[in-house]
Order: structure tokens, then sequence, then C-alpha cells
């Protein structure tokens, strides 16, 4: 079978890769993107199912919407990559039927964490883009000025989060928060990175058309550039030696790249991809410890003909997250231990997103509207307790409809057209990089972060294996929708194989250079 030859071959074409090869395409490299699955955009999936009705698979929330740095380089505006930034963020409505807590854009009414997310926001986001820096000395960095509020929020752990606010319905919504950002044990600190993914959440953005739009707009970009792209190409091995690696693919095909960029896990990476013999011993020994989330989400999707539901105040009823079945802090701690258990919730409780709500692009206008799209997330175990997901997945599915009618008005007026469900099994069938179904490729956790992740050898992106980088969630900053790991891979290949780096560095992190914020050691790659 023939062989192609490349500058660049890029494994995955999830956000991350199609980042990575847009940019260096750009650089005038020669590039291609393989891919295990039919199609481009990883996580950031978007289906119809052949209905009226648009469902984000993976992630569906972003961290940053237009601040991306690529959405400027890349020109993505001009591909028609837009984003909805919702003003009422989040609701937690107690199950005891209580007045819902509303909060606003950037943690506007939770009190001190406002200004605490907002020096979060000024002072690491920049650090998501330049090299990293030890976890210690950016600790350091930290402690003096605007600083102190973000170690002090990086310093708690999401059993004393709760305790920073005296409403115990604040309470409730950041004990659950810092679930869907991966941090579920009561006693683990959250870190500086982990302040930034819970913050974040609280002025997340919504791309217009789901989240595959984005992925798109990136694909369009590296092909406008010349990079070149092979669908159902399942990548088992990488071997060879700097200039002349070989890359090949389950059906036989083979590729030789100069350099080899992977955005796949480091398990995956370091254990599967690589032969033994070249994988020094402490970076094998890292993978094999590589931490990674213990589950995922259990994700119902409905689409629905009629009003979409509400919630017992007007804010509430808009508010882009909408926590459901808890009545505090204590009773969301109740439900990840009895998840980290192995025990599946009945009733489901979780959040509500009513995704048309915000974008009417995610639901066909009619003729025989007005038609919404529901989407439902509760935390369930990887492992179903009473037998294989694949065949208890709809069960639930109906079970999480059943909670909804009774914590929301109106539902059940409303006529159920068509109804999906993902559990932490299928998402973690459907893409190869997602773990135990979740969308971060290791745990957040503080000792895997900045320099140590995945290790300090190759938290660059480079790896002490000649040629190959890796690019994708298990390099810093780990956090998903950032595009960050990608974007760092292409300027290291770019400086290596001798393409010039051509974009700007990002204002923020020019801003932050200027005013001292960021150490000597974290400078743009």
């Amino acid at each position: 079978m023939a062989t192609e030859q490349y500058d660049v071959l890029v494994i995955g074409a999830g956000p991350n890769g199609l980042t990575c090869a847009a940019y260096l395409a750009r650089a005038g490299a020669k590039v291609v993107v393989l891919d295990k699955r039919f199609e481009w955009g990883g996580t950031m999936a978007t289906d119809d199912y052949s209905t009226p009705f648009f469902y984000n698979l993976g992630q569906y929330l972003l961290p940053l919407g237009r601040d991306l740095p690529p959405y400027a380089d890349l020109g993505l505006a001009d591909l028609g990559i837009r984003f909805v930034e919702p003003e009422l963020l989040a609701a937690f409505i107690p199950v005891s039927g209580g007045e819902p807590l509303v909060i606003r854009r950037a943690g506007d009414g939770l009190g001190e964490l406002k200004p605490a997310f907002a020096a979060v926001d000024h002072l690491v986001t920049p650090l998501l883009y330049v090299g990293p820096a030890p976890v210690d000395e950016v600790e350091q960095r930290l402690t003096g000025g605007e600083g102190k509020r973000v170690l002090d929020l990086a310093d708690l752990t999401p059993a004393g989060l709760p305790d920073t606010v005296a409403d115990a319905r604040a309470g409730g919504l950041l004990r659950y928060l810092c679930a869907v950002v991966g941090f579920q044990a009561a006693d683990e600190r959250i870190g500086v990175l982990g302040a930034f993914a819970l913050s974040r959440l609280f002025s997340s953005n919504v791309v217009v058309g789901g989240t595959k739009a984005l992925a798109a707009g990136l694909f369009r970009a590296g092909a406008r550039a010349g990079a070149q792209f092979r669908a159902v190409a399942d990548v088992t091995a990488v071997r060879g030696a700097e200039g002349e690696l070989t890359i090949g693919c389950r059906d036989g095909r083979e590729f030789h790249a100069r350099a080899v960029v992977s955005t796949l896990d480091p398990k995956t990476t370091f254990l599967e991809l690589l032969d033994a013999g070249i994988v020094p011993e402490g970076i094998r020994q890292a993978a094999e410890a590589w931490r990674l989330d213990r589950t995922g989400p259990f994700t119902a999707h409905y689409g629905i003909k009629g009003a979409p539901p509400r919630l017992s105040t007007d804010d509430a009823s808009r508010a882009l997250i909408q926590v459901v079945g808890f009545e505090d802090a204590a009773s969301v701690a109740g439900l990840l231990d009895r998840t980290d258990r192995g025990e599946l919730v009945d009733p489901p409780a979780g959040h509500l997103t009513m995704t048309s709500l915000h974008d009417r692009s995610q639901a066909a206008a009619g003729p025989f509207g007005p038609l919404h799209t529901l989407r439902f997330e509760t935390l369930a175990p990887y492992e179903h307790p009473a037998g294989a997901w694949v065949h208890e997945r709809t069960g639930y599915r109906a079970q999480c409809w059943e909670a909804l009618t009774a914590w929301t008005s109106g539902i059940a007026e409303t006529r159920p057209l068509f109804a999906f469900a993902d559990t932490p099994q299928d998402i973690e069938r459907r893409f190869r990089t997602t773990r135990h179904g979740s969308l971060r490729q290791g745990a957040l956790l503080r000792e895997q972060t900045f320099t140590n992740r995945p290790h300090p050898d190759c938290s660059t992106t480079r790896t002490p294996v000649p040629g190959i980088y890796i690019g994708g969630g298990g390099v810093h900053p780990g956090i998903p929708g950032t595009l960050a790991g990608g974007y760092h891979a292409a300027a290291a290949v770019c400086e290596d194989l001798g393409f010039a780096r051509w974009w700007p560095v990002p204002g923020f992190v020019r801003d932050a250079m200027q005013h001292g914020t960021l150490s000597a050691a974290s400078t743009p790659q």
C-alpha cells in the first residue's frame, strides 16, 4: 500500500488537532490530520439524528469565546463562528420548593467570589497560553495583591467552598459545579487551574449552531491553508527516528512525517502508540500513574413541541445552567458519594439547559413549532449497577424525564418528539480520548497541572522522544474548550522544524507581560 510523506502528522481531529493543523498549515508546513472516526471535531460534536433538533453530545459550554486566541488568529468570525454570552448564568432550585437562586454572568450574586473570579480571569487566563512554569512557582507569583484572591480560591476544596457563602442555595450550586468541572472528591484542593475552570463556568459561552460549528470553522481554516485530512484512519503505531517517522493505521495505510503531534491522552500516546523501548522510564511511569476522572456524565437529550418548561421565577427559567433535584451542598455531596460507590441515584438530579432558548438555531423554527431542545446532565457511575448501560440507558432517560416533569412547570403540556441519551460508556466508545466518559484527558488535580501535565519533560508539548509532540488535553493547560494544547504544539513544531511563527502574542498575554504578572519561565512558546 502506498505511503504518504508530510512535514507534520497530527493524530486526532478533535478541537486541539484541528487547531494545531490550521496554525501549522498557515505557517507553510505540509500537514495531514488522521482521525479514527468518520468526521471531524472530536468532543465538539453536535448531531441532529435526522430530527429538527441539534444535540450537543460532548462539550457544549466553552470557558472562552471571542477571547480564544484562534478566534482572531484563524479568522473564525469571517467563517461565520459566533457565540452567545448568556447574562443569566446559573440557577439553583431547592427541591423543597423554596425561592430559586439566580447567579448572573461573572459570578454576580456570589458575594466575595465575584472579585475572586475577576482576579482569576485577569491573572490565570494568560497562563493558559504561555509555556508552563512549575505549579509552586506559579503560586508563589500569586502571593501578593490581586493574586491573593486567586490563591485563596485555589486553596479551597469542594467541601470547603460552600462555607465561603452564607446562602445554602449558593453553597449547593458551588458544590455541584465543582463536580461538573471535575472536582467530585470532597477534600482535594481545586488548585489554580481548577479555580479557572470553575470561575469561567460562570462566564460560559454557547457556540451558535452547536459546538460542532466551532470545530467546522477550525477545519475550514486548516483546509483553506492547505491542511489535509484522512478520516477512518485508526493509528495503531508510531515508529522510526526523528525526521523519518512512520505512522501505521489499522487498515494497513502508512504515512511518513518529520514530526508527529498526538492529541490523544498520555496513556494512549506513551503506553500504546509508541514502542516501549523509546519511551523514557520516567514518562512511562507517569503515564501509568496518570489519574483519570472516575466517570463522566449521563446526558439526556429531548426534542419537544411546545413552550420550554418553566421554573418558579422568570430569571430562573431563563438561566443557562438550571441545577435541580438538590436542597443544599450536603445533598449534592450525597449524590457524589453514592455515584462514587457505583450507585445510580433515583430520582436523577443534575442540571438542565434549555439549549434552544439561548440559541434558536438549535431547534427548527417550524412550521410545526414552537420546537425546543432540552439537555439534562447528571453524574452517573461508569458501570450501571443493575446491568449493562446499553440495556439500561433508555429506562434511565425516562427517569430523567419524569424527574424534570416533577421539578419544572409546563413540561407535561409539551409533546416530546424525540429523546436520546449518552452514558459515560457511550462517550468513551464514541471518542477515543474520553476514558471513563470524561472530556478531560486526566483529572485536573493540582499535581497534574502546569509542568506536571503530564510530566516535566513534555509539558511544553515536546517530548524526549525525537519528533514526537503531544498537543491534546493531557498537556498544559488541560481545560476542555481552550484549544491551548494544539495552540502550544503548533508553536513548538514551527520553532523546531524551521517554520515562522506567523501569529501574534495574544493581547491579554502581552498585557500580563508588560505588567509583570507572568514569570520569566512563563513565556509564549
